[in-house]
């Protein structure tokens, strides 16, 4: 799982969005299709993690899956006789599993079941009892009742008796499978059937595909008759309540907010959302296809959740801001969800500063509660993340989201509709260094961007004039550089008093001036070239914020040389020197070794090249390519001085390691050598070998081929090393990508604000990050007081 986190400042939203295709339509249209004879057009699909999951089990069963984009997918069925391949992966999802475990099951072949870890460890003793009835044989190769699993079925039917308060899917999964069956089946339940509209889903959609099943009213017994042939057809998604639930719920405590793409008379279960709010005093709108909510005052409500527990998060939260106490019963079923639904919504709340207990088989909230920001674990559960960040926009102070990425699950796009609705929403990045700790915040085109700074010493003398001629460094505003002028101006939100660190965590936040996001609406589905935004996309959903390249944009290397200004202040009093400049651009190099004293001078130039001469012509070089709306990359030296000898911890803590990994967090950056190099590959030991000597009482080598490092140590000598700076990936010339909305390729010629050249600008970043990595280590080694 990702380590990335969310911020949530309190906002107030409004505005107008689309709700998300059905998951739980789309998981069973895409099942029907494949079963079906012919070709199955299934309009407006939810792309999700859990789908993909169904769409890859039903490919493993004989289906062809023709098309798969945003707007349709396409499938060529089986025609109900099931090809089974030997694994099927349902990843994390459970309505994979519960789905296609009977269907597998009609298959002569064995048919081994896996999953993730958390997949794992849901318990389907019940539903498997109730194949084994049929004549399914299932083996289990760690724990009986929990995957992976091996089954073999052939031609299940029958009469199947099974508990109907544990799962609707086991029905639902039943009823997928048993109309192929060569016999007519029965099902009878046990119990009362919980999430009955779950399963009214299933018969509207078999009925869609021309399966026809008989059952009673109370949805108890059902008769299926064996020998049907699913019918192709074309199928339209519905867009999801569920999902919807969260951004009505926002828009009850936070604003106004208008969802479209909802049947108000859907089968969905979670539709009731619309009912609990308008109980609870809600002003909600209900329109031809779409719902409003304004914010209003809130009363509690007794509501039962035994048909609609994916509500529970959610109506926990608006729970919090009604007057009066609130109480969901029937919530048993929520321990057995993707996590423990029912202790993580219980925690988080409680984190947070709402009073909430559960009794027996219901939970109770306190309202109305002045929520307090705080960091929250979600168990890597799509809906506790996006409950969390519901209630992030009304608790005081910061709402930090861990496991924001389990919104793949269900809602790709949950953050980028709540950035769009005006939720204050920041990423946060993992942690770089083991005694001095960074994170960065924010994105490109967000309101802020910031660093976090742990492990600073207390009195270190730092001012903010200090930090701003450091950021100014990076700034350009030459007509060789980016037309976008951010002005970078630190604010320092914490750490730092009257000029002294405090010991206490350092902040420092930049606001981001001169945004201009307009121009990224039109590409959001075109992965630019050299670009991170596909992987990004692929890894973090809508957590990445695409703009402008999110959290992976160049834009952050302002938070870096920011940070950078502190861990200089760290080793001051030793002496130590960072000094990076430019020794190449394209083809102008510097070929000859510069003093200390003359890199003194590196920064009077827009190409930041101590060589005046070979500055002019990297200039020449620069604006060339911009002239021919391309971009050229080069090469950057960097300089420690002065470093005590035995600096890193090897192997794995070693200084090339560290600066190394410094290094390549800085997104432009593709290669770095210490001392001489590759060219070391061409030299003999005999050449390369840095020979001792004692000078002035200390022992230094004749020569630096080892670039100040030997055995991952330094060695009292100049810690030198070079750094490749790709050129600038934003070109305005036509280039091939994708499209990955229609999933097809197509041409994307990229208009904006961008630099021919990112090497100037780097060379403070260099500077910065290497003298993070030195402190982090100079700290840890005890080298400071």
């Amino acid at each position: 799982m990702s380590t990335i986190k969310i911020v949530i400042r309190p906002s107030k939203i409004t505005g107008e969005i689309r709700a998300p295709p059905s998951k739980s339509c789309t998981h069973r249209a895409i099942i029907c299709a494949s079963l079906a004879d012919g070709l199955t057009a299934i309009i407006n699909p939810l792309l999700s993690d859990d789908t993909e999951a169904t769409l890859r089990a039903c490919a493993a069963l004989g289906a062809e899956i023709l098309e798969k984009n945003s707007e349709k997918i396409t499938i060529r069925g089986n025609r109900g006789k099931v090809k089974a391949k030997e694994i099927i992966d349902c990843a994390e999802s459970g309505s994979t599993l519960r789905f296609m475990l009977p269907v597998a099951a009609m298959s002569n072949k064995e048919v081994i079941f896996t999953g993730k870890e958390g997949l794992k460890k849901r318990p389907i003793k019940d539903f498997l009892a109730a194949l084994r009835e049929t004549g399914a044989k299932i083996e289990h190769a760690e724990r009986s009742g929990l995957l992976p699993m091996k089954i073999l079925g052939g031609n299940i039917s029958g009469l199947i008796t099974i508990r109907g308060d544990i799962s609707s899917q086991f029905i639902s999964g039943l009823l997928l499978a048993l109309p192929l069956a060569k016999g007519d089946s029965e099902i009878q339940l046990t119990t009362r059937l919980e999430s009955r509209d779950y399963v009214e889903l299933t018969l509207d959609v078999l009925e869609q595909f021309g399966i026809r099943i008989r059952h009673s009213k109370d949805l108890k017994k059902f008769r299926i008759d064996g020998n049907q042939k699913y019918r192709a057809c074309k199928f339209i998604v519905e867009g999801d309540h569920s999902s919807a639930a969260f951004m009505l719920a926002a828009g009850a405590l936070s604003g106004a907010v208008t969802v479209t793409n909802l049947n108000t008379e859907s089968k969905q279960g979670d539709r009731r959302i619309i009912d609990i709010l308008q109980s609870m005093g809600a002003k909600v709108n209900i329109g031809k296809n779409s719902i409003s909510v304004e914010k209003s005052d809130l009363r509690g409500v007794s509501i039962d959740a035994r048909d609609i527990p994916d509500l529970v998060p959610i109506v926990s939260v608006i729970a919090t801001q009604a007057n009066g106490t609130t109480k969901i019963k029937n919530v048993e079923r929520l321990r057995m969800k993707e996590s423990n639904r029912l202790a993580g919504i219980t925690d988080m709340l409680k984190k947070l500063g709402a009073t909430v207990s559960v009794k027996c088989n219901s939970i109770e909230i306190e309202g109305k509660t002045k929520l307090v920001g705080n960091e929250v674990e979600t168990l890597a559960d799509h809906r506790l993340v996006m409950a969390a960040s519901v209630a992030g926009l009304v608790a005081e102070g910061e709402t930090i989201v861990n496991g924001p990425t389990a919104i793949k699950k269900s809602y790709p796009a949950f953050f980028d509709d709540f950035r769009r609705l005006g939720a204050d929403v920041m990423s946060m990045s993992d942690v770089l260094g083991s005694t001095l700790k960074i994170r960065m915040l924010g994105e490109s085109h967000g309101k802020r961007i910031g660093v976090i700074l742990e492990g600073v010493p207390k009195n270190l003398e730092i001012s903010r004039n200090f930090i701003q001629s450091e950021l100014e460094k990076r700034r350009s505003t030459t007509a060789l550089s980016t037309a976008r002028r951010e002005r970078d101006i630190a604010s320092i939100v914490s750490g730092i008093e009257r000029r002294k660190t405090t010991g206490e965590t350092i902040r420092l936040e930049i606001e981001n001036k001169d945004v201009v996001s307009e121009q990224y609406e039109g590409i959001k589905d075109l992965p630019r070239p050299g670009h991170a935004d596909y992987p990004a996309r692929v890894k973090y959903a809508s957590v990445f914020d695409q703009r402008g390249g999110g959290f992976l944009s160049g834009r952050m290397t302002a938070c870096q040389v920011a940070a950078g200004a502190v861990a200089k202040k760290i080793f001051e009093k030793l002496g130590i020197q960072v000094l990076a400049h430019t020794v190449q651009i394209g083809n102008v190099k510097v070929t000859r070794k510069l003093s200390n004293e003359e890199l003194e001078s590196r920064f009077l130039n827009p190409v930041r090249c101590a060589d005046s001469a070979k500055a002019k012509k990297m200039e020449m070089a620069v604006e060339k390519v911009k002239n021919e709306g391309d971009s050229v990359g080069g090469i950057i030296e960097c300089r420690v001085l002065n470093l005590p000898v035995g600096v890193g911890e090897p192997p794995f803590q070693s200084l090339e390691s560290r600066i190394s990994q410094a290094m390549f967090s800085i997104p432009a950056v593709k290669g770095v050598e210490f001392g001489t190099g590759f060219a070391a590959a061409n030299m003999r030991g005999s050449e390369s070998n840095d020979p001792l000597k004692i000078e002035g009482g200390r022992v230094v080598t004749t020569s630096n081929n080892s670039g100040g490092i030997q055995g991952g140590l330094s060695n009292g000598m100049p810690v030198t090393f070079r750094v490749v700076v790709k050129p600038t990936p934003s070109i305005f010339k036509r280039q091939r990508t994708v499209d990955l909305r229609m999933m097809r390729e197509t041409d994307i010629t990229i208009h904006g604000r961008h630099d021919p050249c990112i090497v100037m600008r780097a060379v403070p970043v260099v500077e910065a990050m290497t003298a993070i990595a030195v402190a982090d280590l100079l700290l840890a080694g005890g080298f400071l007081e």
